[in-house]
């Protein structure tokens, strides 16, 4: 019986939850029933290009001055828009297939800045920021700043997320938040089947364009926080598991 009560209790710390008497068979089975229960747990969606799948926004947002824009991505080696213009290719940031990051800070073709390649890992949930204060712009993969410099300070307008003008994006993107001077919007992107979102702050809805249900699955945070485990029933689209970076 202490074997199995150890292997209990270890499976309850496994799954992020807290032992209460490592010696008490039913209260182990409480905790992990309670770890379960609260474990948290977000949909995940993976866009597809020939669908021509993306996320748009209701009113554009035209970012001046001081302004960042953040995403979480599952960079698989695909051309990934994280935002970007209906109408031209410019005011857009992406993950090239080189796992280097391209962002053009302002509405105008030849200002873009970039990375090096292979900032972004594959396979793994990423998150990524660029931020212009004044003429200084930075991005930043997973928490270690891989450019800064100089960029323009003219407007960026953004009208669209996962899709920069005919490019559209073929990866897991989530958590995008834009910042315009101090007045932030951001959205989950982790409807299970709505295809509208608002963003958190109110008043700006992202319309989700061409993405079936049967590309949205459901994610559990381990015990551990290091993995986004997949426990959608099968059959299974999405990875089995997401490793956050």
């Amino acid at each position: 019986m202490a074997t199995r009560n150890k292997l209990l209790a270890d499976i309850v710390i496994a799954v992020g939850g807290t032992v209460t008497d490592p010696n008490n068979r039913n209260k182990l089975l409480e905790d992990w029933l309670e770890a379960l229960t609260s474990a948290e747990q977000r949909i995940f969606i993976d866009l597809d290009p020939v669908a021509n799948a993306f996320y748009s926004l209701a009113t554009p947002i035209t970012l001046t001055g001081n302004y960042s824009i953040i995403g979480d991505i599952v960079h698989t080696g695909t051309d990934m828009p994280i935002v970007g213009r209906l109408s031209s290719f410019n005011a857009r940031y992406k993950v090239l297939p080189n796992g280097s990051v391209m962002w053009r800070p302002q509405n105008a073709s030849g200002t873009e800045v970039s990375t090096p390649a292979g900032v972004v890992p594959l396979n793994k949930l990423s998150t990524i920021r660029v931020e212009r204060t004044g003429s200084n712009g930075t991005i930043t993969v997973d928490g270690v700043v891989e450019f800064s410099g100089a960029v323009p300070t003219g407007g960026c307008t953004i009208e669209v997320v996962g899709r920069s003008n005919t490019l559209y994006g073929d990866d897991i993107l989530a958590n995008v938040i834009i910042n315009n001077n101090g007045t932030p919007a951001s959205w989950n992107i982790d409807k299970a089947t709505s295809n509208t979102e608002t963003n958190n702050e109110g008043g700006n809805i992202l319309t989700y364009n061409n993405i079936p249900t049967s590309d949205r699955e459901l994610f559990q945070l381990n015990g551990a926080q290091t993995q986004w485990d997949n426990i959608s029933p099968p059959v299974q689209q999405l990875p089995a598991v997401i490793v956050i970076a």
